[in-house]
């Protein structure tokens, strides 16, 4: 029996569903995906799910609404259930969802059995509504009455692992932290391998200012989805964290996977398209992503800018002037699988700048500001060695904006300022946008090197 409850959102639908509900129940079922829909005027919406089901341990959240399956568009409740039965037994199933405005991926394998979930793990209908009408007051933006009506879900059925994911998400748009934190362990009791959850944790987490139970959760969350949406989130978290780590003096390396594997990159050449930009410039951001790449802990990186410098070196080891015992072993070079090449196609210290000064008057003084906004980029390309083949290539943006105010004495019957040291800021905009840029550029080589690379430790 396919284990997917159809609910109708009227009236007239309900004849058909039910007898829907019969057809499908006469034919053999290939599993089930532990979830309750609807046809709405959204679509095929999600207005349940099972606690420790293959929807909740994916991700899958009420009000979510269906767009496709295994990449056929999705139209109806019925064509849902038909297409979970047809599926082979064990199969990861990809489901396509819309949720608050933003499209997602999420990959579940349907379980086999056709008996219904547990009686505590299945949700009244008061439960249910209460948890649509949460759900539809966090979409909205209205934190406070998602809250209550979460509140009001719990108190009208048993524990489930989305409603304390719901109001931890809430308390968490609150700034209520420390609730936030509560709600998502209660979640992660009852369903401990959710990484939707897990991710939601670490960033709790980090407002908490506790960085390295935010990393452990981040971590758990990739091993779990290490193809999905949000592993790839987790990820970037995991980089941004180590890259943000290292600019405060941090040191070493912070984050990198769980399982401790890296892949094995070398850096290229750093090619200068932008009229403004120099060689010098070129080799400094060279330098800046060979040391961001190496501190991410995901890489290997390996020099291949001055090997004739090695080569001479482990020449000399092997010589006469050498002592016998500080001979190089040879054969041991490592070799990179990946090659990260950038050109700089951007580089504009001042892209816009603004200066004003308004008098104040009867009185001696003056204010000045002055608006600078510097941005740069670098076309990436991360290539196979072995092949030569591209896997990925994007435009890689920087941005920075830096203002700065002085408040002068104005001397009587001229127009000069006579500055008295007050001002607001405290970088260049030129170094800052560099620093976002190689940044991005870091969790982009991250996130675009295929996982079967990650195998060296």
């Amino acid at each position: 029996m396919v284990n997917i409850f159809l609910r109708a959102a009227a009236c007239r639908d309900r004849l058909l569903l039910f007898a829907m509900l019969l057809w499908c129940t006469a034919l053999h079922a290939a599993g089930s995906l532990g979830m309750s829909v609807a046809d709405t005027a959204d679509g095929v919406t999600v207005t349940a799910v099972h606690a420790q089901g293959p929807a909740a341990r994916a991700g899958v959240q009420v009000g979510d609404v269906i767009l496709a399956l295994q990449a056929q568009a999705v139209t109806s409740a019925a064509q849902l259930a038909v297409a979970v039965r047809a599926s082979p037994a064990q199969d990861e199933l990809e489901l396509k969802i819309s949720r608050a405005g933003w499209t997602r991926t999420l990959r579940l394998v349907a379980a086999t059995t056709s008996t219904p979930a547990a009686p505590e793990t299945v949700a009244s209908a008061e439960q249910g509504e209460w948890e649509q009408r949460a759900d539809r007051h966090a979409y909205a933006g209205q934190f406070a009455d998602a809250v209550a009506a979460y509140q009001k879900a719990l108190a009208a059925g048993p524990p489930r692992a989305s409603i304390y994911h719901g109001l931890g998400w809430n308390y968490y748009n609150l700034a209520r932290y420390e609730e936030a934190d509560q709600a998502f362990r209660r979640a992660l009791e009852l369903d401990p391998d959710n990484p939707n959850t897990l991710l939601t944790m670490g960033t709790t987490q980090m407002q908490l200012g506790r960085t390295e139970a935010a990393q452990g959760y981040w971590q758990k969350a990739s091993a779990l989805d290490p193809q999905g949406e949000i592993g790839n989130i987790a990820r970037t978290n995991l980089a941004k964290t180590a890259y943000n780590a290292q600019l405060k003096g941090g040191g070493g390396s912070v984050a990198g996977r769980s399982d401790g594997l890296k892949a094995i990159v070398a850096v290229g050449d750093f090619q200068v398209k932008a009229a403004k930009a120099t060689t010098e410039i070129g080799d400094g951001l060279r330098e800046m992503l060979h040391t961001a790449l190496h501190n991410s802990g995901y890489f290997i990186v390996v020099e291949r800018m001055d090997l004739k410098g090695l080569a001479a070196e482990q020449t000399l080891s092997h010589s006469r002037m050498a002592r016998p015992e500080s001979a190089l072993p040879e054969s041991r070079m490592d070799i990179a699988e990946i090659m990260v090449y950038a050109a700089v196609t951007e580089f504009e210290p001042q892209a816009k700048s603004a200066n004003w000064v308004n008098v104040m008057p009867r009185m001696p003084l003056a204010v000045s500001q002055n608006y600078n906004e510097s941005h740069m980029a670098l076309d990436m390309r991360v290539v196979d060695v072995a092949s030569g083949r591209v896997l990925a290539t994007q435009r890689i943006p920087g941005l920075a904006i830096a203002m700065k105010a002085s408040l002068s004495t104005v001397i009587p019957g001229t127009r000069l300022g006579i500055p008295v040291g007050l001002s607001v800021y405290r970088n260049t905009p030129m170094e800052l946008a560099i620093r976002d840029c190689i940044q991005k550029a870091v969790m982009y080589v991250i996130n675009n090197t295929p996982e079967d690379y990650y195998r060296h430790r």
